[in-house]
């Protein structure tokens, strides 16, 4: 079963994001400038899987993934640090 692409619906929940955990894991100066990078990354990943037969769309992918994997890490080390 294929994966649903739906990264306009991805960029609307980056807008409306408020939690520190994104600057966190996008950087920026403040929650604005987070949120417009988290949608950068789902842009890139958009157009990484469009050319993903090319050579260079290929690596493009393999570190996009790399970095959702560490986003993902990070997101798990906040969660374990909080005192719930």
């Amino acid at each position: 079963m294929p994966v649903a692409q739906d990264f306009g619906n991805s960029n609307w929940w980056c807008r409306r994001i408020d939690h520190p955990l994104l600057q966190i894991v996008h950087g920026g100066s403040d929650n604005a400038e987070a949120q417009e990078r988290a949608c950068r990354f789902t842009d890139d990943c958009q157009a990484a899987t469009r050319g993903a037969s090319t050579v260079c769309g290929a690596q493009k992918l393999q570190e996009l993934k790399k970095m959702q994997r560490d986003e993902m890490v990070t997101l798990v080390q906040w969660v374990l640090e909080q005192d719930l």
